[in-house]
């Protein structure tokens, strides 16, 4: 195996893998899942690096230092740069918070761990992550942890068991492949690290989590899938002429396939990520000088941006994050167009001068290199020290004290999440909305998840108004209908069914003709507008569930309740939850404040604030649902917000004075009192 042999159709893959990315990061709707080169690019690397490690090991002169000493020349160098340059762009354009979070991403970049801090703190597919400039450093991650432990593995193997290699990079494959396909159950964003350690119900096809997606385990058999390449490349089978054109070609096609008809809303890594490694696999198998394919992956053009595509990976990520918060997220495909052209320009740049340079160690030999290395690691420490102290401070100016103490939700904490309060023999179960001293009979009832909750000041101020009593229950994650379980590991704690069932007959036994359903009703049948993040239901007691049998559930639910409610003579008004921001409203208003003029940039806020269409389009199932149910049962009254909240297809986060929000989909306490005049007439 002669790993001195350049074979240029590896540069040609290289851009095949880098543009979709790239395009899938400009938000080009033909490239949703783009983000399947980075999974080309993990095979390719597994390929070249076994050639590398194996052709040393055949000659005995394989040395680690100096294999790590090539890494570090190879990836470092135009890295580092790159985060010394953005901290200059964060701290022009990121508010305080976003600029000590962003420090905090740098350090997990430096010592080659951003895919765990990124496995905590974000999942890949969310809206805020345009706006993260590091966050495609998450795959370097893995590599490097790949480049650490791997060839002290192949050196060990090489060693005792040389003629068991193949078997044992198969075996890890393939635990690496069960794992990309389940690790979804183990805990990550917003979870606390605890016994058992992932999330119930474990299944197969598990929507919830992202550390398959970061973290190496579910990551190893695609590079692992390179390295088994490596050893097979010189195999005669896989070199017979009348094979190559067919399966090179599939293997494109793959790949193809792969980018147009995937989208951020599969489980992703999985047994789907088989589709583009398998068709770079068979690109680098079947890919020679005799095939259609060599003379294109060989087209100068194409070579040229393979040979250029590390940096124009690196650079693309923060100019598209650093442009969407200073313009705003939604981007022309003219401004996209122009920053994927600014990207390839630094790309060549850095390319010349900075990668080139660096790899070659007759222009820098390897003291000078590490010198080099060490000088710049210091002066980001360094950068980053008097960032963390308050020494160099955002250059955003901070919003107005009066405006920021608007970004807040009730906290009324006797109202939801009472531990055991579905239990008989509880008798604090729920809050009292308005006047405790008046000796009125309670009048209407509300239940709900913690968007029940965050309407806490709407109802209670509503009660107050009209000098009547309610009362307010429920449980977060819990959708407060008859016969349905939020399905979770805390039910002996906080269970759904048996809290809905209580409520019923308080509601029976006071004759209580007015009840609301207040509920973020995506988080049981779609998630988040990535998917993701979805808690399941289910219509019995069971810990299995999945997303289909979570929406059948809901519905299900929806209509006991209707029936049985109907049958007391109860109206049930149903809240259509709040349009969910793409952004945090701290974010939105630090990024639209216009510090000359003391005052908010009302087409900045708008242009935060998310979609109409892209709302209702999460929303489509719930809404199509209630529509029916609404035609067969007379009690069920449904709430629309969207006429308070949106206008000209935008949901406004708030307006110039007060943000309606206090996080991305709960309502403030300003945002739920704006909503006194519409449900005025629906309370007794």
């Amino acid at each position: 195996m002669n790993t001195k042999v350049y074979l240029p159709f590896i540069d040609g893959l290289r851009a095949l893998a880098v543009l979709p990315v790239v395009f899938f990061h400009a938000n080009f709707k033909l490239f949703e899942g783009g983000f399947v080169g980075v999974d080309v690019f993990f095979v390719i690397s597994g390929f070249l690096i076994t050639r590398l490690i194996i052709d040393d090991l055949e000659n005995n002169k394989f040395s680690l230092s100096n294999f790590y000493l090539r890494r570090a020349r190879r990836i470092l160098p135009i890295l580092f740069f790159i985060i010394f340059f953005s901290i200059f762009f964060a701290i022009a354009l990121m508010n305080s918070d976003q600029l000590k979070l962003y420090i905090n991403q740098i350090i997990s970049v430096i010592f080659f761990i951003s895919n765990f801090f990124f496995w905590q703190n974000t999942g890949y597919f969310d809206p805020s992550t345009e706006i993260q400039p590091l966050l495609h450093t998450w795959s370097l991650a893995v590599e490097e942890q790949f480049y650490i432990f791997f060839p002290l593995f192949l050196m060990i193997v090489y060693k005792f068991f040389k003629k068991k290699i193949f078997f044992l990079i198969i075996s890890f494959s393939l635990l690496s492949l069960i794992l990309s396909q389940i690790g979804g159950n183990f805990k990550s964003v917003n979870i606390s690290l605890s016994y058992p350690f992932f999330n119930l119900p474990f299944e197969f096809f598990w929507q919830a989590g992202s550390a398959n997606f970061y973290l190496p385990f579910g990551r190893a058999w695609e590079l692992l899938l390179g390295s088994l390449i490596s050893f097979s490349f010189k195999k005669s089978f896989f070199k017979k002429k009348k094979y190559s054109n067919f399966f090179s070609l599939a293997g494109l096609i793959l790949i193809l396939f792969s980018i147009f008809f995937y989208s951020q809303k599969i489980q992703y890594p999985s047994i789907y990520t088989l589709l583009p490694c398998i068709g770079t696999a068979l690109l680098i198998i079947y890919t020679d000088e005799k095939t259609f394919l060599f003379k294109i992956l060989t087209f100068k053009p194409i070579v040229q941006l393979g040979l250029i595509s590390y940096s124009f990976y690196l650079w693309h990520q923060p100019i598209f994050s650093f442009s969407r918060i200073y313009f705003g997220v939604d981007l022309s495909i003219l401004n996209s167009l122009f920053l994927i052209v600014l990207s390839l320009m630094f790309s060549i740049l850095s390319w010349r001068y900075i990668e080139q340079p660096f790899r070659q160690k007759k222009k820098i030999n390897n003291k000078s290199f590490l010198i080099n290395l060490l000088v710049f690691i210091l002066v980001i420490f360094a950068i980053t020290f008097l960032i963390k102290n308050n020494k160099i401070k955002s250059l955003q100016p901070e919003i107005p004290l009066s405006l920021k103490e608007t970004i807040k939700m009730s906290t009324f904490n006797d109202c939801i999440d009472i531990e055991y309060a579905h239990m008989e023999d509880n008798q604090n179960w729920f809050c009292i909305l308005g006047r405790k001293d008046i000796q009125k009979d309670i009048s209407f009832a509300v239940i709900g998840d913690s968007h029940a909750q965050s309407l806490f000041p709407l109802f209670n101020s509503l009660a107050n108004k009209k000098e009547i009593k309610g009362i307010l229950t429920g449980f977060s994650g819990c959708p407060g209908l008859i016969g349905v379980q939020s399905v979770r590991p805390d039910m002996q704690v906080k269970n759904c069914k048996l809290l809905a069932k209580k409520f019923y007959n308080f509601i029976k036994k006071n004759r209580i003709k007015k009840i609301f359903l207040v509920s973020r009703w995506t988080y049981y049948t779609d998630g988040e507008y990535n998917g993701k993040r979805l808690q399941h239901l289910s219509n019995n007691d069971t810990l299995f569930s999945n997303k289909q049998t979570s929406k059948k559930s809901l519905i299900n639910g929806l209509e006991n309740t209707l029936k049985k409610y109907q049958a007391l003579g109860t109206d049930v008004i149903f809240v259509h939850q709040t349009p969910m921001q793409i952004f945090d409203p701290y974010f939105i208003y630090s990024n639209s404040y216009d510090e000359k003029n003391k005052k908010i940039n009302s087409e900045k806020l708008k242009n935060y604030s998310v979609e109409l269409n892209k709302s209702l389009d999460l929303q489509k199932f719930i809404r199509l649902n209630t529509d029916n149910l609404k035609k067969i049962y007379f009690n069920f009254i449904t709430i629309d917000l969207n006429d308070f909240f949106c206008e000209n297809n935008k949901c406004l986060v708030g307006n110039d004075k007060a943000s309606y929000y206090a996080d991305d989909d709960h309502l403030s306490i300003q945002g739920a009192k704006f909503l006194i005049n519409k449900f005025e007439k629906f309370l007794p």
